[in-house]
């Protein structure tokens, strides 16, 4: 909803029974409006220590909390602070300003915090059942980048001495050089993102590439049989085919199979290709291939019955190609993307043997330890009985995994996306014209 008129301020901070997602842009008065109902969950008598709010920054999350101490402090003098006024036009009940009191000497025990630092809380007591060393470090993103790198250039460098042919990643740096390991470096960041991430390698297109050359047999042998030569358009490509049916025959006999995908994703240069792409350009040449055919005899509309024959061939020459092209492009990229496990796995060891934790690490430890372990989840269910979350157009999917799984009530087993929230567990605030995100990768 959006925070048109005070009916839904009203709403926002002082209806604590419902799942809340609210949609403010800037300069609306996102922090005072979860500082506000934080108050006002204290005020109804919750712990301070049941109530998590999450922001995006630990600048912000310093911010929400002076401003909670700040109305805190306001209220136990009787005045009410103007982002309050909504749902306290007459102040604080007699019940309400004794649970607040009551609030303020533990007001410490609020968690305020990033979603990182929110996810290193709720993992810290349990690292036997995170299987996680209990005396981890965790790394900033800048000691975590310069670890990152290291490891993967010193696995690199491992995997190129090898020298191997079999390797795809060793082919692809010998092929495309310095394009090749900037390929790789993608590859890894997004693994490293969208971890778990499953690539299927589809087997070499053998099939497409039969379906090219036998439209390119079509081409020629029509051509042929047509008796029309005119070697500057349709004759020239029938001579360029043919180079390319010798080209992918050839690649069909290789023993090698990442070879001969290499070979197949790479097609001689035709004229009929653009200049920057596989596609074929629209066959051009009517006008010289009526005049040859005049010469022999044919009527014009025999020659266009003809030509318009080769434009078909000639367009499904161009759409096997594409097939044949996309295909392997599909086969060496999940190749890759295989390869690069093998780093995620080398880098993964480095972190446990060096009792290291990353920022993302906490993120998936505690998805796993909420998805996986009934009694953890239920002693966390149980402490964080209410939870706010700031910026949520920047929460990606295992970050609301995280909030569904300690905010539902679903059984082990059952994905996050079917969990039923608990009513008033999950109230959410955020802005889809601000996301950072909106256009880099998955949001929700």
């Amino acid at each position: 909803m959006a925070l048109e008129d005070s009916s839904f301020r009203r709403q926002a901070l002082a209806e604590h029974g419902s799942t809340l997602l609210i949609e403010a842009g800037a300069g609306t008065g996102k922090t005072a409006l979860m500082a506000g109902r934080v108050i006002l969950l204290l005020a109804s008598g919750v712990a301070p220590r049941s109530i998590a709010a999450i922001t995006f920054t630990e600048l912000a999350a310093s911010e929400l909390l002076v401003r909670v101490m700040e109305y805190a402090k306001l209220l136990a003098i009787g005045t009410v602070p103007k982002a309050l006024l909504d749902a306290l036009p007459n102040g604080l009940s007699a019940d309400q300003t004794r649970h607040l009191s009551e609030a303020t000497s533990s007001l410490d025990e609020l968690t305020c915090t990033t979603i990182h630092g929110f996810c290193q809380r709720m993992i810290k007591p349990y690292p036997v059942e995170c299987s996680m060393d209990p005396g981890a470090v965790v790394m900033d993103e800048s000691d975590t980048q310069l670890a990152y790198e290291f490891e993967f250039n010193a696995w690199l460098r491992q995997r190129l001495d090898a020298d191997s042919f079999e390797d795809p990643l060793a082919l692809a740096v010998v092929k495309f050089g310095e394009a090749a390991i900037v390929l790789l470096r993608d590859l890894a960041e997004i693994r490293r993102r969208w971890r778990g991430t499953v690539t299927e390698v589809p087997p070499v297109p053998s099939t497409a590439v039969q379906e090219l050359l036998t439209a390119i047999d079509q081409y020629i042998g029509y051509y042929d049989a047509c008796a029309i030569d005119e070697p500057e358009k349709v004759g020239l490509c029938a001579i360029e085919f043919a180079a390319l049916r010798e080209h992918y025959s050839s690649g069909l006999a290789s023993d090698n199979p990442l070879l001969k995908v290499w070979n197949f994703s790479q097609p001689p240069r035709v004229s009929a290709m653009y200049a920057e792409k596989i596609a074929f350009k629209e066959l051009k040449g009517v006008t010289k291939f009526r005049g040859t055919g005049k010469k022999l005899g044919k009527s014009q509309a025999e020659c266009d019955r003809i030509y318009g024959e080769l434009e078909n061939r000639y367009a499904r020459v161009g759409e096997a190609l594409t097939n044949v092209v996309d295909g392997c492009s599909e086969h060496i990229v999940a190749q890759l993307v295989a390869a690069v496990r093998d780093f995620d796995e080398r880098y993964s060891q480095y972190k446990r043997s060096a009792a290291l934790i990353d920022f993302d690490d906490m993120l998936y430890v505690a998805r796993d330890l909420l998805r996986d372990n009934l009694t953890v989840r239920e002693d966390l269910r149980s402490r964080y009985k209410h939870v706010l979350v700031d910026e949520f157009q920047d929460t990606d999917p295992i970050q609301c995994e995280i909030l569904f799984y300690l905010c539902g009530d679903g059984c082990v087993g059952a994905s996050w996306i079917d969990q039923t929230l608990r009513p008033g567990a999950l109230f959410l605030v955020g802005d889809l014209k601000q996301s950072s995100t909106a256009s880099d990768g998955p949001t929700l």
